[in-house]
Formats: structure tokens, C-alpha cells, sequence
């Protein structure tokens, strides 16, 4: 193993289950809800799942509630987004339990550190200077720049590509199926740490799957998955 690539929403820091509830915030204000399985649909990727969309089925778009989401969409989107960064700003931008043990294992073992992300780049660059971890990262690598989101395993190639590993010989760490399907086309080994939103998802498919960062050691994970 050469290099870690990491995800960023939900496995260096818990955006996902902020922007799950900002969003759900929004449907009570109209009086119907979203569930935590519709969510699922579009966690780890993009372009799927159009929550305005989804919320004018709901409303029925004839209406005159309809009428008004239809006509106020971009103040909704903007009042979600400001409701999804007050919670993480509440949250003091803390990394999830075990990444800050890993990204220091990682470096005092020479080993390559990467992201890739179905975000944009000022999103991952935004976050990781507030959380004062953006010098751990040769290569950060998110949508912007031409890449298809994940499940297409282009963010990771790219990873790869600018850290000067061949896939093989990188370790990508999930919480989403399409993330995990994203690394796994790209040719990486996976190891999956599902968490608040993605619990309940299948991550069967990764080379190992652990609760948190917390339960295992970098060396380990090395050692499970490379000299077993």
C-alpha cells in the first residue's frame, strides 16, 4: 500500500446527516416529509435527486403552494444550504472519530494521502482550511474541473494519477455504495466506515468494513488487506 485516498462528506467530517435534516427541515415547513431512504438515493453522488423536485410531487406543483415553492426555488435551495453550514459550524467542524490518528499513522508511515469527492472543490477546500487538515492532502480532487461524479470512478483515477500510485496500491475509505462502487472501478481496495445516514446501506462489497476509524489502526487495516 502507497496511498490513502480519503471521501470527505461523511467520513472526514458528518456533512451528510446536516444536509439530510436541512433538507427535511424544508418539507415540514410545507407540510410533508422526506424520509431517510429517499435521501439515500443521492448520498455520495450528484445529480440525481432534485429535492425541489421531489418536494412539488409531494405538494402537487397545481397547488398554490406548489405555485409559490415553483416561484421562490432558488431562495429555498439558498435557506437550505444556510440551514446545512449553521449545523456544521454548530458541530465546530470536529473530524470524525479516528481520522486524525490515521492521517498522522498515514504520514509517519510515508504514505501518499489523497481525496476524492463527488463535492466541489471550493466546498473541499472551504471545509478542510476550517478544520485545519488541508496540508495532510497532496491531492484533493472534486467536480469542477470536467470529472462525472461518483459511481463513475473518475475523482479516484484522478487521485491516483496525481499522487503517482497505480490504483492497485491505494486504499480509498468510504461510507456510501456509490462511493465505494466509484473506487472500486477505479481499481483501488476499499475499506468502508458507514455512519449516521449510511448504516443501513450494503457495503458487503468492500475489502473490509469496520464501525469507525476508532476500532482499527491503519497498520491493521495494512495488514488485513495487503499481507493476508
Amino acid at each position: 500500500m502507497e496511498a490513502l485516498v480519503f471521501d470527505f462528506d461523511g467520513v472526514v467530517l458528518d456533512t451528510e446527516t446536516p444536509l439530510y435534516e436541512a433538507w427535511s427541515s424544508i418539507y415540514q415547513d410545507h407540510g410533508v416529509t422526506l424520509t431517510h431512504e429517499e435521501w439515500q438515493v443521492c448520498i455520495g453522488t450528484k445529480g440525481v435527486f432534485d429535492p425541489i423536485e421531489d418536494l412539488l410531487k409531494k405538494v402537487d406543483r397545481s397547488t398554490s403552494i406548489g405555485q409559490a415553492i415553483i416561484n421562490t426555488q432558488d431562495q429555498i435551495r439558498d435557506e437550505a444550504h444556510r440551514r446545512h453550514v449553521n449545523q456544521i459550524e454548530e458541530s465546530l467542524y470536529h473530524p470524525s472519530p479516528g481520522v486524525m490518528k490515521w492521517l498522522d499513522d498515514a504520514l509517519d508511515s510515508n504514505l501518499k494521502i489523497g481525496m476524492a469527492s463527488s463535492s466541489s472543490i471550493g466546498w473541499l477546500e472551504k471545509n478542510l482550511e476550517m478544520m485545519g487538515l488541508r496540508s495532510y492532502f497532496f491531492s484533493v480532487v472534486g467536480l469542477g474541473t470536467g470529472l462525472r461524479p461518483k459511481p463513475f470512478p473518475d475523482v479516484y483515477a484522478k487521485a491516483c494519477v496525481d499522487l503517482g500510485v497505480e490504483p492497485s496500491q491505494a486504499l480509498a475509505i468510504e461510507d456510501s455504495l456509490h462511493g465505494l462502487n466509484s473506487a472500486k472501478e477505479a481499481g483501488l481496495r476499499c475499506l468502508a466506515v458507514p455512519r449516521g445516514m449510511t448504516r443501513s446501506m450494503d457495503l458487503s462489497s468492500a475489502d473490509l468494513v469496520v464501525e469507525s476509524l476508532e476500532d482499527i489502526s491503519l497498520k491493521a487495516v495494512r495488514q488485513l488487506i495487503w499481507l493476508s
